[in-house]
């Protein structure tokens, strides 16, 4: 009895044991690693997303950039600004349906831009929704 319930308890643990290290690596490490495997692609897919989406939402407060309302093209953006300045433009963002933010690399490109701008299009006497406006973006 002694070495039947010996042997009986022994293959009992000894074939728990043995899955349960390759359980363990295959639950806790493969269903683990297949989770962030299945996440990985997701999180390649999503990875960007998450990676493009945090930057912004954290840089938001340090963009430099000029908000421009009413335009709904990047090129009709682009037009707004002198040829000298559309080089210094580092990427231009929706925000909104109709809104963009124009990013500068330094303050001085973005304030140079918008001492070129026309007046017309920095001031609004009333609401026209029906042409562009820029101000300096502003994170809110």
């Amino acid at each position: 009895p002694k070495s039947a319930s010996a042997t009986t308890p022994a293959p009992g643990p000894t074939k728990p044991a043995t899955p349960q290290p390759s359980q363990t690596s295959n639950k806790s490490g493969g269903s683990k690693d297949n989770e962030k495997t299945s996440a990985a692609p997701n999180g390649s897919a999503n990875g960007p997303e998450p990676a493009s989406s945090p930057a912004p939402k954290t840089l938001a407060s340090d963009i430099i950039g000029l908000f421009i309302m009413n335009v709904s093209s990047e090129d009709q953006c682009r037009d707004l600004f002198d040829e000298a300045d559309k080089g210094k433009i580092v990427k231009i963002e929706k925000w909104g349906n109709q809104n963009k933010v124009v990013q500068f690399k330094t303050t001085e490109d973005r304030d140079a831009a918008m001492a070129r701008l026309p007046e017309e299009i920095k001031t609004r006497t009333q609401e026209d929704r029906s042409r562009p406006l820029v101000k300096i973006f502003q994170h809110r």
